[in-house]
């Protein structure tokens, strides 16, 4: 079975507003640029699904890796596909995931 990645509907939510807002601060061709980084480095977590910290967060099993300013939080199911649960700033992480 292919390695898939699922975005719960708060991370989605989450790269739209990157790209937003990327796109009103930096311009249309910078928010690209950034988003595209964010993609490119999902795919290496799905190639690599457990290179990054473990932490437990609202009694889940989480991990987290950092992409530019940003912070992928997310859960590896079964067959080590990827649920993203959230896009976050590195200043938007609650205390106990920083």
């Amino acid at each position: 079975m292919a390695r898939r990645i699922e975005f719960s509907s708060a991370a989605l939510s989450d790269l739209d507003e990157i790209a937003y807002f990327g796109a009103m601060e930096f311009g249309m061709s910078a928010a690209r640029r950034y988003v595209q980084a964010l993609d490119d480095g999902l795919k290496l977590l799905l190639a690599f699904p457990d290179s990054a910290p473990a932490y437990a967060w609202s009694g889940t099993r989480v991990r987290i890796r950092s992409i530019r300013s940003h912070r992928i939080v997310y859960m590896v199911q079964p067959g080590n596909s990827l649920r993203v649960l959230r896009i976050l700033h590195a200043r938007q992480l609650p205390p106990e995931l920083a």
